[in-house]
């Protein structure tokens, strides 16, 4: 495994980017840390020519043009009952010092170490997030004392929480403006149900995998929002995505499902200990 890149705080103040990935894997040491391989500033000296953002994503719209009615049809959610998007595309220009590197070995390094590779990308000026997606290496600029190079990206439309809800939770990255807290326990340390255990959870504009570890216990049961059915538990992992769905998001496609500003809850009966993992996605 890869040692982890950790940002300089010169990188933190010009506003740098990590390009790295997220440990999940819950029998990998560091489970839930996020490793940086590559960061703007520390790897490459590259300085943003402006507050490095991630545009947002084009919607997915549909107009039919219908004879007998005004303006066209919207049939922009009709099969899925919610807005799907396309990818975020866009670009981060840098400026390069000259007196670093010369420009042909950090061309070289920026294109055989991110050019057309898979990242799961983190903004400094943003560290509780991170997106995925492919990077590509555009144009070079040079001038007398500096030069120029465009970094151009093709992302997922949401971007995910940096912690999921089985993973230990970090102060540092935490933003106390927009951060959700997802404290669900994990499996060296999982909540205990006694009769019951009522678990709020945020609402997330994406509705990711909800699933429910059971520890310990027999007889242990879940009622999603204040729904009128309650599903059983088994020992280890248990799916809850579909019934989340139900729950939530009652006509979307399993595959495409939003929660928007919905907030839900989990109700346990019965004895025993479980985690949850949940991780919300956001535009």
């Amino acid at each position: 495994m890869a040692e982890s890149l950790k940002p300089s705080a010169l990188a933190k103040q010009i506003h740098s980017i990590e390009f790295g990935h997220k440990i999940s894997d819950k029998t990998a040491t560091g489970f839930g840390t996020w490793f940086t391989d590559y960061n703007t500033w520390d790897t490459y000296h590259l300085v943003p020519s402006s507050r490095p953002v991630v545009n947002p994503p084009d919607a997915k719209t549909n107009y039919v043009d219908m004879p007998g009615i005004d303006g066209p049809l919207d049939m922009s959610t009709a099969l899925t009952g919610t807005m799907l998007y396309k990818n975020r595309e866009g670009s981060w220009e840098f400026v390069v010092a000259n007196d670093y590197q010369s420009w042909d070995a950090i061309y070289h390094n920026l294109k055989n170490q991110l050019h057309g590779k898979f990242f799961e990308v983190r903004l400094l000026d943003e560290p509780s997030y991170y997106y995925k997606g492919r990077l590509f290496v555009n144009e070079w600029k040079s001038e007398q004392n500096w030069s120029k190079v465009t970094l151009d990206y093709n992302l997922q439309p949401y971007k995910f929480e940096l912690n999921s809800g089985n993973e230990p939770w970090l102060w540092d990255p935490f933003n106390f403006e927009n951060g959700v807290i997802r404290s669900y326990g994990y499996d060296e340390s999982p909540l205990y149900v006694f009769d019951t255990l009522e678990l709020d959870i945020p609402a997330s504009e994406r509705i990711q995998s909800l699933i429910i570890h059971v520890v310990s216990g027999t007889g242990l049961t879940v009622r999603i929002g204040h729904g009128a059915s309650t599903y059983p538990l088994n020992s280890g992992a248990n799916d809850m995505t579909e019934y989340l769905i139900q729950r939530m998001a009652p006509t979307a496609d399993i595959t495409q499902a939003f929660l928007g500003s919905k907030l839900t809850n989990l109700i346990f009966y019965g004895s025993g200990s479980v985690y949850v993992e949940y991780q919300g996605g956001w535009l």
